[in-house]
């Protein structure tokens, strides 16, 4: 009778991990167990199952995805050729992605930074790299919530409250206004210099701080949008007051309950009047 060799201690730890999803199993588990009877010294820290309803064509519908050491880039090779499959690089990001009997497999992870050539990564933003380009201005969304624009280039004020206007009302959907007050005002802008890297990737870039005449430095305006508040751009609707076409919306505490409001857009009326349109409360942003 043949025996087994003893699973190592990753494996027990896929294994491990994958039983807690059997609700959603869809043979992951299964080609687990295959996988690691057939080759028990791969390396794995973890792993997790997906699945989705409309897979593009050529893609499975059920996938396995493993998580090895971070930047361990020699385990992402050991999966590959295990499967006998070859490992995909972009740029300090090394991707198994493959398909085991119809289940896809998934493993990645990156090149440590102190290992990677990051003055080979710097490179400048192109239309592509950015969230929104307006006539020539690129714009990028920056902060964990969007609190920052960022504007490449220093180009007049005038310019770039223009494009972040444009941001907002195309990409968000709103208008722009100032805090406290019916009608925007100038904000200060921030003109400084930076660096964009390409790591890990070039579509997930980072930026850092650099000076005027630095080898790939690019002049960069930022915008701090906290300055500002902004009001939802709905349907077209005509002021009761003086009859003037608004799209701008925003929540007011009528006495009944928080309503949806539009605003007229003229400063000598500013009248504001409730929205035909249902609407829930407003969010904590949408009330400040």
């Amino acid at each position: 009778m043949s025996l087994s060799p003893p699973l190592s201690a990753g494996a027990q730890e896929v294994l491990g991990c994958l039983a807690q999803y059997r609700d959603g199993d869809q043979g992951q588990l299964a080609l687990a167990r295959r996988l690691f009877a057939a080759h028990p010294d791969l390396p794995a820290t973890g792993a997790w199952i997906s699945s989705t309803p409309r897979p593009e064509p050529g893609e499975p519908a059920h996938s396995l995805i493993l998580r090895v050491g971070e930047h361990d880039t020699a385990a992402v090779a050991a999966w590959a050729t295990a499967l006998g499959a070859e490992v995909a690089v972009d740029g300090a990001l090394h991707i198994l992605n493959t398909a085991v009997d119809g289940i896809g497999v998934w493993v990645a992870t990156t090149v440590a930074p102190e290992a990677f050539d990051m003055a080979q990564a710097v490179f400048t933003p192109t239309d592509q790299d950015v969230s929104f380009t307006h006539r020539g201005s690129r714009v990028i969304s920056a902060g964990e919530s969007g609190e920052w624009l960022i504007v490449l280039g220093h180009p007049p004020v005038r310019e770039v409250l223009v494009a972040a206007s444009a941001y907002y009302r195309e990409v968000c959907g709103q208008r722009l206004r100032a805090l406290g007050s019916d009608l925007p005002a100038p904000t200060p802008l921030l003109r400084e210099w930076s660096r964009f890297i390409a790591y890990p990737t070039r579509s997930e870039w980072h930026s850092q701080p650099a000076q005027e005449g630095d080898a790939g430095a690019v002049p960069v305006t930022w915008l701090d949008t906290h300055a500002w508040a902004t009001d939802d751009l709905g349907p077209v609707e005509h002021c009761p007051r003086c009859g003037r076409p608004s799209r701008s919306t925003d929540f007011a505490l009528l006495p009944e309950s928080w309503r949806r409001v539009y605003l007229c857009p003229h400063p000598e009326c500013r009248h504001r009047w409730p929205a035909t349109t249902a609407s829930s409360a407003p969010s904590a942003k949408e009330s400040d």
